[in-house]
């Protein structure tokens, strides 16, 4: 299976709830999920490998909102500089949850994704979350 297959699989899984998925011309822009819409934006800038990765992320926030127990669920999605520190753990909390339910679902669609490839990419963005929440951009800093 190629990635455009995986994809496919995962916007058919995404329709099947109700979500629509776009890929998003301006390539700046961030991946995300809209609950209220139900439309999921996927970056034109990443590799077709990327654009996977991230609609399972996407999907896994997805998962999150029909289990009922997306943790914090009050919480912002992004980390501002004034939030309190609760507020800014909920965020890494909530994207960490969202790529362990987006693996998962890769297993119960087989897509025969990488576990390894796929932790790489989820550790490399959930750094992105634990360095903001920090309010530093090396974790090195002191």
């Amino acid at each position: 299976m190629n990635d455009r297959e995986r994809l496919q699989r995962i916007c058919d899984w995404a329709h099947d709830r109700g979500y629509y998925v776009e890929l998003d011309p301006a390539p700046h822009e961030a991946d995300e999920v809209d609950p209220v819409t139900k439309v999921i934006v996927l970056s034109s800038s990443q590799t077709p490998r990327q654009r996977v990765y991230a609609a399972l992320h996407e999907a896994g926030h997805i998962l999150g909102y029909e289990a009922r127990d997306f943790l914090f669920s009050d919480a912002p999605h992004r980390i501002t500089p004034r939030m309190s520190p609760r507020s800014r753990l909920a965020v890494v909390e909530n994207e960490l949850d969202a790529w362990r339910r987006g693996w998962r679902l890769a297993e119960r669609l087989d897509l025969g994704l990488s576990a390894r490839g796929f932790e790489k990419e989820a550790a490399t963005w959930v750094m992105t979350y634990v360095r903001d929440a920090a309010g530093k951009k090396d974790l090195t800093e002191t």
